[in-house]
């Protein structure tokens, strides 16, 4: 489901941004289904931080768009102890590595 929104977000956006340049961003949901896969990508970095609090080793997070990377380092911004690295990459997907200060 989620690639059939950001697919569907991406031609509105399209289309509104060639008709109107100063046309503001849209954002195309379903049922809460956004705000769901936000709080799942949270809720995993945040079980993942326990893990290498836990353990002391670094972990990687699987590929992850740019939006949902945000989302990850936000999560775990306040975390004293944990910090966040994207992976040096030109992919458009990247992963995270949550590893101790």
């Amino acid at each position: 489901m989620g690639d059939r929104l950001d697919d569907i977000q991406y031609l509105v956006n399209r289309i509104t941004r060639n008709a109107h340049p100063d046309a503001p961003r849209y954002r195309i949901d379903c049922d809460g289904y956004r705000a769901q896969q936000e709080q799942r990508v949270a809720d995993k970095a945040l079980h993942l931080a326990d893990k290498v609090r836990e353990t002391g080793r670094e972990l990687w997070m699987n590929p992850m768009n740019s939006y949902h990377r945000r989302l990850v380092h936000n999560a775990l911004a306040d975390d004293s102890e944990i910090e966040t690295v994207s992976e040096d990459s030109s992919s458009r997907n990247k992963k995270i590595l949550i590893r101790l200060k």
